[in-house]
Formats: structure tokens, sequence, C-alpha cells
């Protein structure tokens, strides 16, 4: 009994002193945390990646492994894997061509219009200031003496004498700036192939980690931890598709909604809409407070009108499309689709608004799965 006491006493003073040296040292630890956090971000960012690309890649799998039984001669697994990706990053390849090929043509033309409606309002603007600004008042504002005095020759010379001083430090900044860009475009890349091998091995990066969860767990809590993990990767998976299904179906709204209505920019709002679905609620804002500004340009009432109709589309795709089509995919009632937003965008912003969705659904499933057993042993039927 004295040498259990004198083990857990002498464990509490080195759990006490460890604590004690983790508060005395928490900048140092924080900026290791920050710094290892930094090598593995090519890692994160990759596992992000095939993340992504896993949902349309488990797609194209379902759709090879059922030819597969069709077929005489079969093709093995890991040829299914590799097409299956191949499929997945050209498909990924193309929306954003689309999206691109849509959109770009339309911002070109909406910044040349724009540029033609302030040309035609200049003389419009000229005649209304002239009503109401006297002809000496308009002198005195267009009085250029105080533009000549700061441009004087002493003022030029010592300009020019703090951009000489200064040149090197501009060429340090740009060489650092090349610098930090072409490391990020080498970190993609890295995540990239990441992505590629998890991919490619992702069979074997599962059997590995059960293995792990057994071996260093019991059976029942490496139970848990697969169950959850399982239904972690379904429901985000399920959550990615009901995004992509809410985004195709508000884009069709909006492109028809706008075109019935001869409004333009038809093409070029469906697409910000589709692209800014991916934030829950506030996406539809955004791309609406974007289509009224292009609009507005060309005619006001029409950007009212627009504001009114894809405020209207708005509300039936909170009400009706997204609850149900996103909410019904992940297994998350309405209501709390709408609080996990709710909740997400007040903690972490725009990122916690799309991920909390899916986080909500896994809580809540976890949750149902624990109390219905709990209520089944107590007999309990509700």
């Amino acid at each position: 009994m004295k040498d259990f006491s004198l083990k857990k006493n002498i464990i509490l003073l080195i759990a006490a002193a460890a604590l004690l040296a983790a508060a005395l040292n928490i900048h140092s630890i924080v900026n290791g945390i920050f710094h290892v956090l930094g090598l593995a971000m090519p890692v994160i960012i990759g596992g992000v990646i095939a993340f992504i690309l896993n949902v349309p890649m488990k797609a194209y799998e379902k759709v090879f492994f059922k030819l597969n039984i069709k077929l005489k001669r079969k093709m093995s697994e890991e040829h299914i894997r590799s097409i299956s990706l191949l499929l997945a990053i050209i498909s990924l390849v193309l929306v954003i061509v689309l999206v691109c090929v849509l959109a770009i043509p339309e911002i070109v033309s909406s910044l040349v219009g724009l540029y033609e409606q302030i040309v035609k309002k200049i003389p419009e603007f000229s005649t209304y200031v002239s009503q109401y600004i006297s002809q000496d008042k308009l002198n005195e504002l267009m009085d250029i003496s105080w533009l000549q005095e700061q441009f004087s020759t002493d003022k030029i010379t010592s300009l020019i004498t703090n951009i000489s001083s200064g040149t090197l430090d501009i060429v340090g900044r740009i060489f650092t700036f090349i610098t930090s860009a072409a490391g990020t475009v080498f970190s993609l890349c890295m995540s990239f192939v990441v992505a590629i091998y998890m991919l490619l091995s992702k069979r074997k990066l599962e059997t590995q980690t059960k293995k792990l969860l057994y071996a260093y767990f019991n059976r029942d809590i490496a139970d848990h931890l697969c169950h959850a993990g399982q239904l972690i990767n379904d429901t985000y998976a399920k959550f990615l598709s009901g995004q992509c299904i809410e985004a195709f179906i508000i884009a069709i709204l909006i492109f028809i909604a706008f075109s019935i209505a001869k409004l333009p920019y038809a093409a070029l709002v469906a697409v910000l809409a589709a692209v800014l679905s991916f934030i829950p609620y506030i996406g539809s804002f955004l791309a609406c407070f974007i289509g009224a500004v292009l609009i507005l340009f060309i005619s006001p009432w029409q950007a009212v009108l627009s504001v009114i109709i894809y405020q209207i589309i708005q509300f039936l795709e909170g009400q009706f499309i997204y609850p149900h089509v996103v909410g019904n995919s992940v297994g998350l009632p309405a209501f709390y689709t709408f609080l996990a937003a709710l909740l997400g965008g007040s903690l972490f912003g725009i990122v916690g608004i799309i991920f909390f969705i899916p986080l909500f659904a896994v809580i809540y499933t976890l949750i149902k799965e624990s109390a219905e057993i709990r209520l089944a042993k107590k007999g309990v039927n509700i």
C-alpha cells in the first residue's frame, strides 16, 4: 500500500512539474506546435483534397464494380481505383473550366458595359452638377495650384532621393514575395501528390489504421472509434454530394427565373449562386448583392426586380431545398441544420458554416444511437 501511495505521489509531482514547465514555456510550446503544423501542412491539405476527390471517385468506383460483374474479363481493384481517380480529377477540372467559361465572358461583358454606362453618364452628371454648383465654385474646386506646389523642384528631388534609398528594400520585398509564392505553389503541388497517393492506397491506409486501433485499445473502444470514423467519412461525403445537388438546383432556378424576367447576366448570377451556395445561407446573399450591383448600371428597376426574384428563390431554397436536400443527405433535421450553420458561423465564420453541418450530423447520430441503446436497456419505448 505504501509503495502504491509513493508511486502515486511521484506521478502527481511529475505531472505538476510538467504542467508548471509547460505554463512557463507556453509561448515556445505554441510556436513549436505551429511549426509542426506548418511542416505537416502539405499532408493536411493533401488529406483535405483526397477527402473531396474521394466523393466523385467513390461514385465512379461503384459504376465500375457493377460493370465488372457483367464483364467476362474482370478489372482488378487497383485498375478500377486508378481509372476512378483519373475520372474524378477530370470531372473536377471540367467543372472548374465550365464555371470559368460561363463566368469570365460575363464578367468581361459586365465590365465593358459598366465602362460604357459611366462614359454615357458623365455628360448627365456634369449637367446635374452645373445646375446646383456655381461656376466660381467649380473653378475653385478645379484649382490645381496646390498640386503644382506639391510637385515643386525641391519636393521632386527629395522624392527621388527617398525612392533611390528604398530601392534595395523594395527589391528585397519583391524577392521575398516571389520566394513565398514559389514555396506556396510547391506546397500545393506536393499536397496534390500526397492526395493521389492517399486515394490510390486508401484501402491499405484504412487497414493499417484499424490494426493500430485494435492493437493499442481494447475491442469496445476500437469498435466505437472505427464506427465514428466511418460515420464521419460517410456524413461528409453525403454532405458534399448534397451541396453539389443543391448548387445545381439553385443555379437552374436562378437562370430560368432571370431568363423569364429578361434580366441581364442570368448565366453569371446563376454561376455565382452555384459557387457561393457552398457557403450555407450567406452565399446566396453575396450572389444576390453582386448580381444587383452589376444590373444596377444597366437599369435600376431591373436591379430591384433581380433582388425581389432572387429573394423569392432564396426563401424557397432556404425553407424547402437546402434543409431537405443537404439536411436529409446527412441525416440532420432542418432545425438542427440551421442551428449548426448559425453556431458555426458565430464561432469560425464561413469555414464554420460549411463544416459545422456535417459535424452536427455526426454528433446527432452518435447521441441518437447511444440514447436508443440506453432506452432499450431500460425497457423504455417512446
